[in-house]
Parts: structure tokens; sequence; C-alpha cells
């Protein structure tokens, strides 16, 4: 788990403004909303493409909490059950069901992410917003 872990802790963002889940997490440091209809905030206003980012910014952070949080926590519930178990198989048999479920709870997020991130790609592109990264959804303000 540490071996997993230790390239987030390195991880520099090259590209500013970009949403990465990998290595570090999308943990929402400006909010789940990207826009606001107040003028005087530093939030462009709220439009469809506005929409279609916060609901990829929603989803980046549920996939966030999936990855980063709970699959480490049933992984080790799951674990220290199959240590305690001693003589119990009932425990070994528990623990080694809670940790199978979660490595593929684990590979059914990883395989949404691909499928959710490719329909929000494509959405931007049919909303004319083209951008260089496949993470990246960029709203072109009306004229």
């Amino acid at each position: 788990l540490i071996l997993l872990l230790l390239p987030s802790f390195s991880y520099a963002d090259s590209q500013v403004g970009a949403l990465h889940i990998f290595p570090g997490g999308y943990w929402a440091r400006d909010g789940l909303v990207s826009c606001d209809t107040d003028p005087q905030t530093a939030k462009p206003p709220c439009t469809f493409c506005e929409l279609v980012h916060t609901s990829q910014h929603a989803v980046y952070f549920g996939i966030t909490l999936a990855v980063y949080v709970l699959a480490p926590i049933f992984i080790t519930w799951g674990g220290v059950m199959i240590l305690v178990a001693a003589s119990s198989p009932e425990r070994l048999t528990s623990g080694k069901k809670i940790i199978t479920s979660a490595v593929i709870g684990l590979l059914i997020v990883l395989g949404s992410f691909i499928i959710v991130n490719k329909f929000f790609r494509l959405l931007s592109i049919t909303l004319g917003a083209p951008s260089s990264n496949w993470f990246e959804i960029v709203c072109v303000p009306p004229v």
C-alpha cells in the first residue's frame, strides 16, 4: 500500500487547470461547483458547459473518495480480519470476501472512470470546447 501511495507524495502538477485523479486524487480545492451567478466573483457565469464541468468535478471527487478512502479502508479491514482469524475459518473466509469485494469494486470504479470520462470528453467536443488534454473541459465564454 505504501508503494502505491508513494508517487502521490512526490507528484508535481505540470498542467495548471487540468483535472487529475491519478496519482494524487481530485480533492476539489476550488470547490465542486465551477461557476457562480455573482459577477463579482472570479468564477465564470453558469452555462451548460459549466454544468458539465461541475458534473465532471462531482464524478472525479466521488471516484477519488472510492479509490483513496473507501478501498484502502475495506482492504485493511479484510486484512485485519484475516490476521485475527486464528482458528476461525468463518473469519478467514469473511476477510477474503471483503478484500475480494473491495478489489472488484475498485476495478468497477476504475472501469467506470474510463466510460464516464469518455462521455465528458465527447460532450465537451460537442459543446465546441476542444482541449489538448482528455481530463480537461474548457468552457469558452459566450460572445
